[in-house]
């Protein structure tokens, strides 16, 4: 199903189809397609030619390639404004910022992932160890504040 509507989407490009006021969606549509297909790059490429793309479909395309903390935190904060309904997104941040944080080393990012996966910890599974990690977190984050003050 999948791949014929890429192929008409495509043809349908390539004959000049659409009205340009109609492109935008039926860009994002073909992403979606290929998102679907498992072709994550080629729908990346064919949405960053557009001027606002879909943050959630950017999101879940960079989640699915898998190579991008940056980007996944980037669109997946902007998703998360645009329809907060999405709340598996505070999921996929809490991993994005927790991966971050451990090739950097900063303690804002390990903040945030522990924000992103607070909000989400009483609405999806989550493993004892992402649960184990949270604890230390705040425990950890209590006795540098009784320290420090």
């Amino acid at each position: 199903v999948y791949t014929q509507l890429a192929q008409d989407l495509e043809r349908a490009f390539a004959f000049h189809a659409y009205h340009p006021l109609e492109m935008p969606k039926k860009q994002e549509l073909l992403a979606s397609a290929y998102l679907k297909l498992g072709r994550a790059g080629e729908a990346i490429s064919l949405l960053q030619t557009l001027e606002k793309p879909d943050s959630l479909l950017m999101t879940h395309c960079y989640l699915s390639e898998g190579s991008s903390f940056e980007k996944v935190i980037e669109y997946g904060e902007k998703a998360l404004l645009e329809h907060p309904e999405e709340k598996s997104l505070h999921i996929h941040l809490f991993n994005a910022y927790l991966g971050l944080s451990k090739s950097q080393n900063k303690h804002e990012l390990s903040s945030l992932a522990a924000k992103h996966l607070d909000l989400a910890i009483d609405t999806f599974p989550v493993s004892l160890e992402n649960r184990l990690w949270l604890a230390h977190f705040y425990c950890t984050e209590k006795n540098v504040r009784a320290i420090v003050h």
